[in-house]
């Protein structure tokens, strides 16, 4: 089978965010939290286009870091679904964005530490 031409590929965006809860949030917690607020906002159909993933080897325990990638159409729409996070496991937190980058590499430069 071959590639798809790199005008067909999807083109990524990667979105760094931080969470802030008065207690330690492990990364499946937040990763539950994130996708039901992604798909309470843009729906199942949205969040599959979008390509959302919570990149589990970005997350950053101590800091309470990680980095989100989705396509470059529907990354606003997944940043705004951040924004109206309220709560993990029942408990008060939020989340917000540190910066939005075209890689990895510079996505990561935003995440502290």
């Amino acid at each position: 089978m071959s590639r798809l031409l790199p005008s067909l590929q999807e083109t990524n965006r990667y979105l760094a965010f931080a969470v802030e809860a008065a207690h330690p949030v492990f990364f499946k917690a937040v990763s539950q939290a994130v996708w039901q607020h992604i798909l309470g906002f843009i729906g199942s159909k949205g969040a599959a286009e979008a390509g959302v993933w919570i990149l589990p080897d970005q997350w950053n325990q101590k800091a309470q870091q990680g980095i989100l990638k989705a396509t470059h159409t529907h990354v606003h729409a997944c940043k705004a679904a951040l924004a109206l996070l309220h709560t993990i496991e029942g408990k008060p937190a939020m989340a917000r964005s540190l910066g939005m980058s075209g890689t990895l590499a510079k996505a990561q430069g935003y995440l502290s530490g």
